[in-house]
């Protein structure tokens, strides 16, 4: 993730792009993760080649297991880092959204 912020604010753009930032919330396979979080945020926000608002996603690493205790932990921590932001946001793909309907 560094790698590519880093890419970002150095790159010579003639417009702003649009960003999704990948919040590892639990499924640890890519993403920021929370104790960086703040510091990505404050970067992403000052770097003028990024379209503003930014947007906010995250995967479940176990949507589709309605006994799972990793889902809502997942579901509170993301919307956590995440409120108050004015982006849109994307948390649960299709078994998230059938078997999650909070999220």
């Amino acid at each position: 993730c560094e790698e590519q912020l880093i890419a970002l604010e150095q790159a010579d753009l003639e417009t702003p792009v649009v960003v999704w930032l990948k919040i590892d919330s639990g499924m640890h396979r890519l993403g920021v993760r929370p104790e960086q979080y703040d510091e990505f945020i404050s970067r992403l926000k000052t770097c003028p080649n990024v379209a503003k608002p930014l947007r906010y996603m995250s995967h479940f690493g176990c949507a589709d297991e309605l006994d799972s205790s990793i889902t809502p932990q997942q579901i509170e921590l993301f919307m956590s880092l995440t409120s108050g932001c004015q982006g849109e946001r994307s948390l649960a793909a299709s078994a998230g959204l059938l078997a999650w309907p909070q999220s």
